[in-house]
């Protein structure tokens, strides 16, 4: 990709996603407990420097620009919601994934800010689709590829971190190569 990826701003109506950085993990650890983690794959940080590692990591996929890790601002008052981050971005069909801490729930900022990173990722020209893999019991984030013209491509069976199982169908959200240059 030729622009940096740690000075990507992604802007909807609603939502602002700013490039992951250190001055967030605060909150990230605050915020990203087992009520959230439940139907995902990664656990809770146990410590605050577990959670800075997880950010330290984040930094450095965006400066080899495989890994856009946003943090999901509130506009105008820049409040801390989540995080969505679009992976292995070497591929044509990179992987998509979001958390909004709870008091964020239940105000479509979620498929706001999927919205709009799917945008960008459209606008790049470069991928096939996105894959967005979700449990089948977490009707919210379903709701959030379906809202993309998403469509489940398979479905498979994974143990989360926290030792859960997990019943996972993966979407498959449509983002044709336009013939614009890849950036």
């Amino acid at each position: 990709m030729s622009t940096s990826l740690s000075s990507v701003l992604i802007e909807s109506a609603r939502v602002r996603l700013v490039p992951i950085h250190a001055g967030f993990t605060s909150a990230m650890f605050e915020t990203f407990d087992a009520r959230i983690t439940r139907y995902m794959n990664p656990k809770p940080s146990e410590t605050v420097e577990e959670m800075g590692q997880f950010v330290s990591d984040s930094v450095a996929g965006l400066a080899a620009g495989t890994n856009l890790q946003m943090v999901i601002l509130s506009r105008p008052d820049e409040g801390f919601l989540g995080c969505i981050g679009l992976h292995e971005l070497d591929r044509l069909d990179p992987e998509m994934g979001i958390w909004l801490k709870e008091a964020a729930h239940g105000r479509g900022l979620g498929r706001e800010a999927a919205g709009a990173l799917i945008a960008w990722a459209r606008a790049q020209g470069r991928f096939d689709c996105i894959r967005y893999p979700v449990d089948r019991r977490n009707l919210a984030s379903r709701r959030i590829p379906e809202a993309h013209g998403g469509v489940i491509a398979r479905a498979f069976r994974a143990m989360s971190g926290s030792g859960f199982a997990l019943d996972l169908v993966e979407y498959r959200i449509p983002c044709p190569m336009t013939g614009v240059s890849g950036g």
